[in-house]
């Protein structure tokens, strides 16, 4: 099991510099220089076979290189088994690269039987020679109890030393340790010191997360500019989130001017590197024709891709694509599965849809323990609709108590997290006081939140208020306007009320046959005082 990343080292240092190396003759040298130069020419095989001369002889430096050779199946074909075998004999003889190849081996698995305690014994020989990568690694053991135990204090030790040294990935882990605070303590500027020397050395990590802290504004103004800047380093050194990244901020114009074309083309690059959150996130562009061309059924692959790999999104979206026939065949059984499959990830709006399921009998059969069960989760995972349906449930009463006190907690918290309709319903327990003390006002206010979002009876009831001067001052012209745009939606009670506002003048200019249209489009949706109104405007 691969526990964290450590680097195969090849070692392009004279052997007469090397600690403990035995004394070779000007041949083996000259054969190790030689495939130094075959090796950084690209002539692999001709390097192994130097090296293997020159190693034959005692090289140590060479020992060390052909063992990674082997490791890395460059000259000659993978082979760990004589990658260790190498190594250990450099290693024995004091070679720091060596040694720390081996810490790798033992870490890994790979040639030996994997053995976590070995590893640290050779990382620690290699570090006391003052290699960094060994340090580093050796500092990834004590932070994880990796063959030693957890030791935060000499983790961070470990990875000053090699941030000291200017080894990047040292110098990312220990700016980690100061943002988390997880090993030392919390320090901001520590950690963005440390993040921004390890962006500057190459570390794609480095470049990112501190992309990731200029874009949120977190220990530095937010700037969206230096973000994408990052973004575009980390990117270019193949780091797939930092695609991803780069990809959100062309979609929003966090940075960059907004470009969907732009922000599609990289989610598609990182998408087919395999990376979930660009599939699901070329799955919408495909759904909803951003950047792309419209298709239905180009999203559901891409969500299949990510669904496969169980991401919660992914899976929510391809459940709706099942249910509303886009891009597959209708099929209310699959699109239930999936509306599970996420909801058990914790999927919020996923478990709404599920409980909707269960309590409709839509592609499941009707269970309403089920039901109310999924709504509990939904809501507590802060989906505001399921606010709204548990106010109901106290409010009707039925399968849980009627409890107008509950059902207006449930009420309100739904109207807090935005929904239109809980807003509205929040605002009929004020106004007729239901759960809580009757309030007129508090009723507007709510009434306003909601019918500004569109939604309709609010509109109306809003209207209502703001004609009879309840909880608001009375004002005809506010009162037709809202009963406007609850006309506008055919809302027959509202037409009827405007009609009335045009008969009499009120808040519009009078105008009788405005007011006949009025009451026949509502008489037509089976108002009866529209009805009667058009009866007696007619004997008129």
């Amino acid at each position: 099991m691969l526990l964290f990343t450590v680097q195969l080292q090849l070692c392009a240092v004279s052997a007469s510099v090397l600690t403990q190396e035995p004394v070779v003759g000007d041949t083996a040298e000259t054969m190790y220089s030689n495939g130094i130069k075959a090796f950084n020419s690209k002539d692999y095989k001709s390097a192994v076979s130097l090296w293997k001369d020159a190693a034959k002889l005692g090289h140590v430096s060479a020992q060390c290189n052909l063992g990674s050779c082997y490791a890395d199946g460059c000259g000659v074909k993978q082979n760990y088994t004589k990658a260790v075998s190498w190594w250990k004999k450099a290693a024995y003889a004091g070679h720091d690269v060596a040694q720390c190849n081996l810490g790798n081996s033992y870490l890994n698995g790979n040639g030996v039987k994997q053995d976590y305690v070995k590893a640290v014994d050779w990382y620690i020989l290699s570090s006391e020679k003052g290699n960094a990568v060994a340090t580093n690694a050796l500092g990834l053991c004590y932070k994880n109890g990796t063959g030693i135990d957890k030791d935060s204090a000499a983790a961070v030790g470990c990875f000053m030393i090699a941030a000291k040294s200017g080894f990047p990935p040292a110098q990312y882990e220990l700016a980690e340790c100061y943002f988390s605070g997880g090993s030392t303590t919390s320090d901001v500027g520590s950690a963005l010191y440390w993040y921004s020397a390890a962006a500057e050395n190459g570390s794609a990590l480095a470049q990112r997360k501190l992309g990731m802290l200029y874009e949120a504004g977190y220990g530095v103004a937010r700037d969206y500019n230096e973000a994408v800047k990052l973004y575009e380093k980390a990117a270019d050194n193949g780091d797939i989130d930092a695609i991803y990244l780069l990809a959100e901020c062309y979609y929003a114009g966090n940075g960059v001017p907004r470009n969907h074309v732009e922000a599609a083309g990289l989610y598609l690059e990182a998408a087919k590197k395999g990376h979930v959150k660009s599939q699901t996130a070329l799955g919408n562009c495909y759904y909803n024709g951003n950047g792309v061309k419209q298709s239905y059924k180009r999203a559901t692959v891409w969500y299949g891709h990510a669904a496969a790999k169980n991401d919660a999104e992914a899976l929510f979206r391809l459940a709706d694509c099942y249910y509303n026939g886009e891009g597959v065949v209708p099929n209310l059984e699959k699109s239930v599965k999936l509306y599970r499959r996420a909801a058990e990830l914790g999927h919020a709006d996923a478990q709404y849809y599920l409980a909707e399921a269960y309590y409709t009998g839509e592609g499941v059969e009707p269970d309403e323990a089920e039901a109310y069960s999924w709504y509990l989760k939904a809501a507590a995972n802060g989906n505001a609709a399921s606010h709204n349906i548990l106010g109901y449930y106290h409010y009707k009463g039925g399968y849980v108590e009627k409890d107008y006190v509950k059902a207006a907690e449930w009420f309100h918290s739904g109207a807090e997290l935005g929904d239109a309709e809980a807003q509205f319903n929040i605002g009929n327990c004020y106004f007729m006081g239901y759960g809580v003390e009757k309030n007129p006002f508090a009723a507007v206010r709510w009434y306003i939140r909601s019918a500004e979002k569109g939604y309709v009876q609010a509109q109306y009831n809003l209207g209502v208020c703001y004609y009879n001067g309840v909880g608001v001052e009375q004002n005809y012209a506010e009162a037709a306007m809202w009963f406007g745009k609850a006309a506008e939606q055919e809302y027959a009670a509202a037409q009827y009320d405007l009609g009335v506002c045009y008969y009499n003048g009120q808040g519009v200019e009078k105008n009788r046959d405005e007011a006949a249209r009025l009451w026949r489009r509502a008489a037509e949706s089976g108002n009866e005082d529209a009805s009667d109104a058009l009866k007696e405007l007619i004997a008129d």
